[in-house]
């Protein structure tokens, strides 16, 4: 009994060794204000030479498809270094450009198919450029400051 606790102990003791060899990936996050992809000489600069930048994405892994929690710095530090979303209401508002619905769109209703159906909490746009008609103000599905009277504005029309 006694060599199969040493065996066991033994056998546990040099698995140890063995799979806990593993080195873990030394992990560099430099996070800058203002710069672009085109800036640094390993994505492609040629006015400027980021050499030591150069030889970190030389040896290591280059990412190219990056995105960022907030338009400015502070909300996307606070996010990297807390990993939680710094802004609880996500809300688009002005000119929305990417299609409401099929293009049918009954603007006496409920306009579907808008910022809120992709993830936005809150919409408050203009339907689409100022020089098509309807240019009308969309709030939450709904247009505003609507005149059921108002048939010629608001008739059933395509928006593309």
């Amino acid at each position: 009994m006694k060599l199969i606790k040493t065996l066991f102990f033994t056998l546990l003791f040099i698995s140890t060794i063995v799979f806990g060899q593993e080195t873990k990936p030394n992990i560099v996050i430099i996070y800058v204000d203002n710069l672009v992809f085109g800036d640094l000489s390993c994505y492609g600069a040629t006015e400027v030479a980021t050499l030591n930048v150069d030889k970190l994405a030389s040896e290591g892994v280059r990412f190219t498809d990056a995105h960022c929690s907030a338009a400015t710095c502070t909300p996307s530090r606070y996010l990297l270094l807390t990993g939680r979303y710094t802004f609880r209401k996500n809300a688009v508002v002005g000119k929305w450009y990417l299609g409401l619905g099929d293009g049918n769109v009954d603007w006496n209703g409920k306009v579907c198919s808008d910022p809120l159906e992709i993830g936005f909490d809150y919409s408050y746009l203009i339907s689409s450029t100022g020089d098509r008609v309807p240019s009308v103000l969309l709030e939450n599905h709904h247009v505003l400051n609507l005149d059921q009277k108002d048939h010629h504005l608001m008739e059933k029309r395509s928006t593309s």
